[in-house]
């Protein structure tokens, strides 16, 4: 059995890519992450369960829609070209402008790459990802403003309209 502590190395967003491939373009790197702030999370597989009238308890349950996976994640950084990353808006001579009607939708590629344990590391990457985000400005002298970042993972489709995997996770050895 292969065991994995998984501790962020770094996360990157990218220009999302054609035809549903990963965006390698425009990387932006995260950084600083909050410690203990980055995770994943695959729902289970929905489903709508089945009873019958003259049988007592459920005779069938039919797997539904699946809720989206995340990655979720606090940045510390609070840089204006940071706020554009996440929140959209502008930033034109050192002042940032929300914008005028909220936060837009942001599709990027995402990708994460894990610190280094057992002589591995892991990279997930995620062709298209929906981005939202929300601040926790603290005006205080004993903790930093955080921004929570949500990374909806999105299904890709390729040129020919067949849907892609959603994400995928590489084991890199460490050298």
């Amino acid at each position: 059995m292969a065991q994995y502590q998984f501790s962020v190395e770094s996360i990157k967003f990218y220009d999302k890519g054609a035809d549903g491939a990963m965006g390698t373009t425009n990387a932006v790197t995260i950084t600083p992450i909050a410690e203990g702030s980055a995770s994943m999370t695959i729902p289970e597989v929905n489903t709508n369960d089945i009873k019958a009238e003259d049988v007592a308890g459920i005779v069938a349950s039919l797997p539904t829609d699946q809720d989206a996976i995340e990655f979720n994640f606090q940045s510390l950084d609070f840089a204006n070209t940071s706020l554009m990353q996440f929140f959209g808006g502008t930033n034109a001579a050192g002042i940032y402008s929300y914008p005028a009607g909220g936060a837009p939708i942001i599709q990027k590629s995402f990708e994460l790459i894990t610190k280094p344990y057992g002589g591995k590391k892991s990279k997930f990457t995620v062709p298209l990802a929906q981005i939202s985000s929300s601040g926790d400005v603290q005006f205080v002298k004993d903790d930093l403003s955080k921004i929570s970042v949500k990374v909806k993972i999105l299904t890709p489709f390729n040129g020919s309209g067949v849907a892609q995997s959603p994400w995928q996770k590489e084991e890199v050895t460490v050298v």
